[in-house]
């Protein structure tokens, strides 16, 4: 478990450019501690108050961020994506067999999310755009040229 939570840690502070520990309550520290709390919370099944004394704050606050959490991801896009682009970062460390029953099918359903919304983006680029004009018998030739054309310039 250790070895998660200082993970998690790493990954927010190089996403947030900001220490967790620091009393600040400026809006970046306070997303950070929010999501570090939100993903021990409900991933590995942490208590409000075992959080706190991590994060050098009381249950009580960690309960606001955990309350407060799903209003924040659904108004605020750039809060959403960090926390996305956090989730898919540390979930690659993580196996589903650190995370408590319960929360697998949750969980499994945040990352299938994060990864859709991940290909959407990809989808709706120009690139994407020109590739759906390829017909399929000549998309292998597409292929292999623009293959060329990255390798010439590497």
């Amino acid at each position: 478990m250790e070895n998660n939570i200082n993970e998690l840690i790493k990954i927010l502070m190089f996403e947030y450019d900001v220490d967790i520990f620091n009393k600040s309550r400026e809006k970046d520290c306070v997303e950070a501690r929010a999501i570090f709390s939100k993903i021990m919370y409900s991933y590995h099944n942490i208590g409000y108050t075992k959080i706190g004394r991590i994060l050098g704050k009381n249950h009580a606050t960690v309960y606001h961020y955990i309350k407060n959490f799903d209003a924040w991801i659904k108004y605020d896009e750039s809060f959403k994506k960090k926390y996305f682009n956090i989730l898919s970062v540390y979930s690659n460390g993580l196996e589903i067999k650190d995370i408590n029953d319960t929360n697998k099918v949750w969980y499994e359903n945040i990352i299938l999310s994060a990864k859709i919304e991940s290909l959407e983006t990809k989808l709706s680029s120009g690139l994407y755009a020109l590739l759906d004009k390829v017909p399929q018998n000549k998309a292998f030739i597409v292929y292999e040229r623009l293959e060329s054309i990255i390798k010439m310039n590497c």
